[in-house]
């Protein structure tokens, strides 16, 4: 019964990817008395035949963590490696990020940003996700899993469309498959697809692989005339010029929308024939607190 998720799981990476990367080995799993392992073409196996993570799960949301999150490091750890332990997020974080794309695809949307707040709970915030190279560094926590897949999901939305993201991602892995990866390659190849936009990702990357904190975003929404005036500015204590992109909606069914903010200025948008409470901001991820 529990094996029946395994053909969901690849069909899954295939789509948003590319082909299993190790045809001539096969699939396999093999039960072990650990939890669990990414070996190539025979991952380990030993979640009890239980949903979610020995049973944890977020409600409605059961699928089997070890044999999704152990299958797709096929594509993210098995097929694109890192060079140096320093960046084990290459192989954790992307593999953690298709967890929500997996429950995206089979749960919808709702269910997706339910499991990226469940994740969210497990995030440390008290060391760089990149740790120092070239010193066989193994002092990793949580944050090369979780912090970094929330990462990609946030660097998803500065995109102007879905479309472009996973163009972007799949080009990327079909790229780079079975080889070893630096962080700078992953950058670079996003600012080479960014275009115009090029500048905005370096501070974006700096804050989130190579600072310990999160920024917060402020903002303020009013009512000017027969629209609304909506006023974003992004904080952070250690990188100086913070730029990205900023997802948003105005009104439940209308199209997504994007906006450069900056941790200098205040960046205003100004939105005819809207009301405050149809302003929404799109991730479903922040932790929203209201300022006096």
């Amino acid at each position: 019964k529990q094996f029946k998720e395994t053909p969901q799981t690849l069909r899954v990476m295939e789509k948003y990817l590319d082909k299993y990367p190790f045809p001539r080995d096969g699939f396999g799993m093999v039960e072990t008395p650990y939890l669990g392992m990414e070996h190539q073409g025979a991952i380990a196996y030993g979640n009890k035949f239980m949903p979610g993570y020995l049973g944890s799960h977020p409600q409605g949301i059961p699928f089997d963590y070890i044999i999704m999150h152990e299958a797709a490091h096929e594509w993210w750890g098995n097929s694109i490696s890192c060079f140096d332990h320093a960046e084990l997020w290459i192989h954790e974080s992307f593999t953690t990020y298709m967890e929500s794309v997996y429950v995206e695809e089979t749960y919808g949307v709702e269910a997706r940003e339910r499991y990226l707040k469940y994740q969210r709970g497990n995030m440390y915030n008290s060391q760089p996700i990149v740790g120092p190279k070239d010193v066989n560094f193994n002092k990793h926590n949580n944050d090369i899993y979780y912090k970094g897949a929330l990462m990609l999901h946030t660097l998803r939305n500065t995109m102007p469309s879905d479309e472009q993201w996973w163009k972007i991602l799949k080009a990327f892995y079909q790229k780079h498959k079975i080889t070893n990866v630096r962080t700078e390659d992953f950058i670079n190849y996003i600012k080479e697809q960014a275009g115009t936009e090029t500048e905005n990702y370096d501070s974006f990357f700096e804050q989130f692989l190579f600072k310990k904190s999160l920024p917060t975003l402020l903002y303020r929404v009013k009512t000017v005339g027969s629209g609304i005036e909506v006023e974003l500015k992004l904080e952070s204590a250690e990188v100086e010029n913070l730029n990205f992109g900023i997802s948003y909606q105005v009104g439940k069914d209308k199209p997504r929308m994007r906006v450069w903010v900056n941790s200098k200025d205040w960046t205003v948008l100004r939105i005819e024939k809207a009301k405050p409470t149809e302003f929404s901001l799109m991730q479903g991820l922040y932790q929203e607190r209201k300022m006096p």
